[in-house]
């Protein structure tokens, strides 16, 4: 059993790489109903729920939460140091 922080670091940090690199990149989460590609993806329903409040501790956050916070996170430094832009886009399909 993996931690979502090791599931991250495995998979998705490569395809956020990627995309910070200038490539097309996709995390396609593929099973059985009830394997928990949905909490892997978002992590417990607590985490994404619009009425919880905030929270700095993501360690039971999923890799859709993990890749947008990493991609913030290298658009704001671009930002910063004045070294052009960056356009996300992102689709989620079901």
């Amino acid at each position: 059993e993996a931690s979502q922080e090791q599931v991250y670091s495995e998979y998705a940090s490569q395809a956020v790489a990627a995309a910070l690199n200038g490539f097309n990149a996709c995390v396609l989460a593929y099973g059985q109903t009830g394997s928990g590609k949905t909490h892997t993806l978002f992590g417990p329903p607590e985490s994404i729920s619009p009425n919880a409040p905030p929270s700095a501790d993501l360690s039971e956050h999923g890799l859709v939460t993990r890749s947008i916070l990493e991609l913030l996170a290298a658009r704001s430094d671009m930002a910063e140091r004045g070294a052009g832009s960056l356009q996300i886009k992102a689709h989620y399909i079901q």
